[in-house]
């Protein structure tokens, strides 16, 4: 390929729009951008193709070219059969032809293209190399060149051969000089004056030029053609030409006769008169050796003269001068499309009002002619149908078979529009621009640029924005150290427009006009644009950057001294570590508690924030030099008897500041706890350590005997006392009943099933699990003793009474026992397990919800279908 460029880089073509056909050939086979005409799609290096050789060299697929003349040829066919009524074709009718899809170069029907070979036609199925041009045998061309027959000298190319570039030694136009030049060449012109004579005797006077000399334009004396009359300063190529506008007059040969000619040149021709004469319908001759001036009158007979219809005769009398042009004879005419026959003249058209019916040879449109012959014309209307390309119509006129491909081509460039081909249209949405070798024109605007351009990273010409620039940047940062980048951080050039599928052009305009890229193609690419954006932005200061902050370690003590770091060195000025300063200050007892700071540490603000001995509070003033005064920090404090909470002073609490005069922790309140044996309440103001009457309670109890017919009130001392000497614990306890009283005469004498004579006979009674007095005879077992609660109360200093609140809790009445209460977690696993319960009873409510709906519509659909099937008389539907 390369070679083939450098070969035509040798040419010095007086027409350099066909090196510009031969290279865009090149271009297309070289990069892949070969587009079929007919299906629009990329021919690619490994597939067979056709290429025409009547002057355009399109190149096709060889099945689409295969498939493009089989549609003409059938549609040629299609078109006989409709107008003559025959499928054969007659011997003396043309062959049927197919024509080239953009020249229209006509090809017989069996030149349907049928083999794969190379651009030249030596090597048939070429095989794809990747060193090679697609489709090429490699070898010499050979073709014959136009013009000169030399034998191209180019490797097997596609399109046209190049004009020759063999050397010759040519003569000029006038033949004057003679210099070596190539054939393509040879005819020039030396400059010189021609010289050659022309048939008037004069020499031209023109400049060497190709071709017959120009007329001569020398002023001469010239007669006219009958010479009778002289013109004076005509020009010498008019001699001859010249006319009086006069009869000749001239004698004939006769002698009685003159020429009636107007001014001629040449000899005048013979007296029309001459000869035997007849009569003017010439059935009556003259006499035999009359003179041309006797003349034969009219013989009175019937004309006879064949009239200009061909068929009949004038019918009038011998007469002078023609006969008339129309003939009037009256016969039976039809007119031309045969339905329609009357009497009318001869010579007179007849034609009906009937339309023709037939279709035209399009086989779209009627003929629609009045009185048609049956040889319909071809059709007048504008096909009009869309062309593969999407963007045209077909223009021509209204046919048969196949449109004849959009004959316009798109142009594509590259950025910089040095390098451009062109594509069918159609086929630009998919074609890729052209690749360019050139350099990318954007000028760098970072600071390399001024440097070696051996250095700089050179790229080609492309669509989009520029690589970056890889050089490092290395410039002298003033601290001394160089720019770490290790790219250069400058702007980067404005980027080129990316590609863009350029619009097809419109109908009729200039690229379908002509297919040279050289007359359509805009050579004023988007990197003009982009190159004067990046120039602008240098001049405007815009494209160099600042180098980034100096990252070169170096080592920098923090401010307050504690640790030395490794920095960067934009960043290596004192910097505070964050730890704490430290530093003792003036106050003596505390250190600077600031981050690390510079300068002189501010004085202590701080709370002084002593231990005071026993007391747990530091001292709350700020920083002081003498001794910390007493705590006055409020302590919460139970009472002794537990109902209430006093706020004391730290200092009393803990004896820095005493108070003998009264308790500090007595709330001055009822003391209200529950007495050690008994469950009555202390009646004392509120105290410390036990209650002074657990001896001495008087508290009236009430005491029963063992068939509780007998009671008694007495004091709650007394009591224990009685349980004492019984031998039982001398405790007495809320809600139980004290049997202590010996049953009476009047018990023993009252009637009752269970009476204490019938009890001693069974046996003693148990003892009382409570008093371990044995029950009386005859009398219920006593109850159990409840000692929880109260026992309970008791022991954690509360005061027990019937119904009332005894510290935090409250003496419950004896009674049936109660469940304990749930404990909190066991109430959030009940609720759990009632949600879990309540979601699945809702999911399974749901679920035959949608079952339920779903059989109903099931059962109106099939309803519906057997409804449907019964109006409309349908199988199935019983």
């Amino acid at each position: 390929m390369h070679a083939m460029e450098l070969a035509l880089q040798g040419y010095n073509d007086p027409q350099p729009h066909l090196l510009a056909r031969v290279r865009e050939h090149l271009a297309e086979c070289q990069d892949d951008a070969a587009v079929c005409l007919v299906c629009l799609e990329t021919i690619a290096s490994a597939e067979a193709v056709w290429y025409c050789r009547g002057g355009c060299y399109v190149m096709t697929h060889l099945g689409c070219a295969q498939s493009w003349a089989r549609q003409q040829l059938d549609a040629a066919d299609a078109k006989t059969i409709h107008s003559l009524g025959q499928i054969e074709r007659d011997p003396g009718q043309a062959p049927p032809t197919w024509a080239c899809p953009k020249c229209r170069h006509e090809y017989a029907a069996s030149a349907i293209p049928r083999d794969y070979s190379c651009f030249c036609g030596k090597v048939a199925e070429p095989a794809a190399d990747p060193w090679l041009l697609a489709h090429s045998c490699g070898g010499t061309c050979g073709r014959p060149l136009p013009g000169c027959g030399h034998p191209c000298a180019l490797l097997c190319h596609p399109g046209p051969c190049p004009p020759c570039p063999r050397m010759l030694l040519a003569s000029c136009h006038c033949g004057a000089a003679s210099e070596q030049r190539r054939c393509h060449s040879a005819a020039f012109a030396c400059g010189a004056v021609c010289g050659r004579q022309r048939g008037c005797g004069h020499a031209c006077s023109q400049p060497c030029h190709a071709g017959p000399c120009p007329p001569c334009t020398a002023s001469s004396i010239l007669p006219c053609r009958c010479g009778a009359q002289v013109f004076k300063n005509v020009q010498c190529w008019e001699r001859g030409t010249r006319s009086c506008s006069k009869t000749c007059g001239k004698p004939l040969g006769c002698g009685a006769h003159t020429c009636a000619l107007v001014c001629h040149a040449g000899p005048c021709p013979a007296c029309p008169l001459a000869g035997r004469q007849t009569c003017p319908c010439g059935k009556t001759a003259g006499r035999a050796g009359a003179g041309c001036g006797e003349e034969v009158p009219p013989c009175g007979a019937t004309c006879g003269k064949s009239l200009p219809c061909g068929q009949h005769t004038c019918e009038e009398r011998c007469h002078a001068g023609p006969c008339p042009s129309a003939c009037r004879a009256w016969v039976d005419g039809t007119c031309a499309c045969g339905k329609t026959s009357r009497r009318t003249r001869c010579g007179e058209e007849v034609r009906c009002d009937r339309r023709c019916a037939a279709m035209r040879a399009c086989g779209r449109h009627a003929c629609r002619r009045r009185c048609c012959s049956g040889d319909c014309p071809p059709c007048e209307e504008v096909c009009g149908r869309r062309l593969r390309c999407g963007s045209h119509r077909c223009a021509a006129p209204c046919h048969a078979g196949p449109c004849r491909p959009c004959q316009m081509r798109v142009p594509l460039t590259c950025a910089c529009g040095h390098s451009a081909h062109t594509v069918p249209c159609g086929a630009q949405r998919a074609a890729a621009p052209p690749a360019c070798r050139q350099p990318c024109a954007v000028p760098a605007p970072c600071r390399h640029a001024g440097g070696d351009p051996a250095q700089r990273a050179q790229h080609a010409c492309h669509y989009g924005p520029c690589p970056p620039c890889p050089l490092p940047c290395g410039t002298r940062l003033p601290c001394g150290h160089l720019c770490a980048s290790e790219a250069c951080h400058d702007a980067a050039p404005t980027a080129v427009a990316e590609y863009a599928a350029p619009r097809p052009p419109p109908a009729g305009g200039a690229a379908a006009a002509s297919g040279s890229a050289d007359r359509s193609v805009d050579r004023s690419g988007p990197v003009s644009a982009a190159a004067e954006a990046t120039e602008r932005a240098v001049r405007d200061g815009q494209a160099m950057t600042p180098c980034p902050p100096c990252m070169h370690p170096v080592a920098a003590p923090c401010l307050g001294g504690h640790e030395v770091r490794q920095l960067p060195c934009s960043a290596s000025g004192p910097y505070a570590c964050g730890a704490p300063c430290d530093k003792p200050l003036a106050c003596g007892r505390h250190a600077c508690a600031l981050a690390c700071h510079a300068g002189p540490c501010t004085p202590c603000t701080r709370r002084c924030g002593v231990a005071r001995g026993a007391c747990a509070h530091a001292c709350p003033l700020a920083c002081h030099p003498d001794a910390c005064p007493v705590c006055v920090e409020l302590v919460q404090q139970a009472c002794h008897c537990g109902k209430s909470t006093l706020s004391i002073a730290c200092a009393q609490l803990t004896g820095q500041e005493s108070r003998p005069d009264r308790d500090l922790r007595s709330c001055g309140a009822v003391c209200l706890r529950t007495l050690p044996l008994c469950p009555h309440l202390c009646r004392e103001p509120c105290h410390g350590g036990p209650c002074p009457g657990s001896g001495t309670c008087q508290e009236l109890v009430t005491v029963r005997c063992a068939c509780k017919a007998t009671k008694q009130r007495m004091p709650c001392v007394e009591a224990r006392a009685l349980l004492a000497r019984s031998g039982r614990e001398p405790r007495v306890e809320d809600g139980v009943a004290l049997r202590l009283l010996p049953c009476s005469a009047a018990c023993r004498a009252k009637p009752g099933p269970a009476r204490p004579e019938a009890a001693a006979a069974k046996g003693p009674a148990p003892p009382d699990e409570a008093s371990g007095i044995p029950a009386a005879a005859g009398g219920p077992a006593a109850p159990k003793p409840r000692t929880g609660l109260l026992q309970r109360a008791a022991g954690e200093g509360g005061a027990v009474d019937d119904g009332k609140k005894i510290g935090h809790r409250v003496a419950r009445p004896a009674g049936p026992s109660h469940p304990p209460a749930p404990s909190a977690r066991e109430l959030r696993l009940r609720q759990q397990r009632q949600r879990v319960l309540v979601r699945a009873g809702l999911l399974v409510a749901v679920v035959l919800l949608v079952v339920g709906l779903a059989l109903c519509l099931t059962r109106l659909l099939a309803g519906a279908d057997a409804w449907a099937r019964r109006a409309w008389g349908q199988p199935g539907a019983a």
